[in-house]
């Protein structure tokens, strides 16, 4: 991706990297069909309407948040030096989180135990 100072841009929100973003963030979320489209299915069409207001609304509320806390100096310099272990250890973090949460390891606990 190289140096984020190299690459200038006149509007800050849509940089040159923004669609390198939108494209990890596609091909990150494919995994989530599997998950997502049986939920969706059992749901009406006003229930579906108020998700999809629900979930625009918030991916707009981190967008703005995340934006808004990388443009401290102290935590862009934070992000910049250390963001490449950050990232994966919040990532491992959340999977075990989630894991923990949803009852996965006591699952498998049953499964092969």
């Amino acid at each position: 991706m190289g140096d984020l100072k190299s690459q200038p841009s006149k509007n800050r929100l849509f940089g040159p990297l923004t669609g390198k973003v939108a494209a990890i963030t596609f091909a990150n979320g494919g995994d989530n069909l599997g998950i997502y489209i049986p939920y969706f299915t059992t749901q009406g069409n006003a229930s579906l309407l108020y998700i999809a207001i629900m979930f625009l609304l918030m991916v707009a509320v981190w967008c703005f948040l995340a934006y808004r806390l990388a443009s401290f100096p102290a935590i862009l310099r934070i992000l910049q030096k250390y963001g490449s272990v950050i990232v994966p250890l919040v990532f491992i973090a959340l999977g075990i989180s989630i894991m923990l949460h949803g009852d996965s390891f006591a699952y498998l606990m049953r499964l092969f135990g």
